[in-house]
């Protein structure tokens, strides 16, 4: 419901801003910045749980299709930065999404040494915390253009399980949860670009990506936004963006030995605070 009211607040002020009416500013020249709103992406997401150190591959399950979790969901996202000279800047952001679901399973899924069978009813869960933090230097600068080039990490803390009954050694265990929790940090490079339209409108684009192999882990990350925004008031603007990421991270370690990827995408809005 709050989302909702968010969604209508933002809209209500674009409708004002297209009337003519508004005031100026300029994102550009902007020294601190905030923005938070309600992002709405489509997931689809995977995973699988091999036995570490055994030849037997887990099944791949898709949580969406195998697990019924949501494909939609509205979140809540936080994105700012400050400039710490014309030219450097320092940025962030962090939204959470968790979503869950009980289904009946119509596949045998293999977690490790534990089988779900086809027609079980199972609980299952996919939560991802993810922080953004990044250095940025603007290599051109004008005073209504801007393209740099930022490097920074990706900290992703997820966690996923499965509960319900289950086989282990051909033996029916009732209510056997298994889960994963980690925090996988991962650094990335990228550009941004921002220009003023108008004494109103402004365009901002970006995008980071990396691909590593660190011991046991090895992970990619590609995250891809451009969206519009106007100042309503000096300091007070809106906005809506559209944003792409896809993760993944392979691991073969004595803790676990498997992958996990997820996708998700979609539009956001957004109130943004600019000085």
């Amino acid at each position: 419901m709050r989302l909702r009211r968010l969604y209508s607040i933002i809209l209500s002020a674009v409708a004002y801003i297209a009337s003519g009416t508004a005031a100026h500013a300029q994102r550009v020249d902007d020294k601190i910045w905030l923005q938070a709103g309600a992002f709405r992406p489509s997931f689809d997401s995977d995973a699988r749980a091999d036995i570490p150190g055994s030849p037997i591959d887990g099944t791949d399950f898709d949580f969406e299709t195998d697990l019924d979790l949501p494909e939609h969901k509205t979140v809540v996202n936080v994105e700012g930065g400050v400039r710490i000279t014309n030219h450097l800047r320092l940025e962030g952001g962090y939204f959470s999404l968790k979503r869950a679901a009980e289904v009946t399973l119509e596949q045998d899924i293999r977690w490790e040494e534990t089988t779900y069978p086809a027609t079980g009813v199972v609980d299952s869960a996919f939560r991802s915390d993810i922080y953004r933090a990044a250095l940025g230097y603007s290599f051109v600068k004008s005073k209504d253009f801007e393209l740099g080039a930022r490097i920074g990490a990706h900290i992703t803390k997820f966690k996923m399980f499965i509960e319900g009954d289950a086989i282990v050694d051909s033996l029916l265990v009732a209510v056997k949860r298994e889960q994963k929790d980690k925090t996988v940090p991962m650094p990335n490079l990228g550009l941004y670009a921002n220009v003023d339209l108008s004494r109103t409108f402004s365009l901002n684009a970006g995008a980071n990506w990396f691909k590593i192999k660190v011991g046991d882990y090895k992970g990619n990350i590609f995250d891809v936004s451009a969206g519009i925004s106007a100042r309503v008031v000096r300091n007070l603007g809106i906005g809506a963006r559209y944003r792409y990421v896809d993760y993944g991270l392979r691991a073969q370690a004595d803790d676990w030995d498997g992958k996990v990827n997820y996708r998700f995408h979609g539009p956001a809005v957004f109130v943004e605070l600019g000085f």
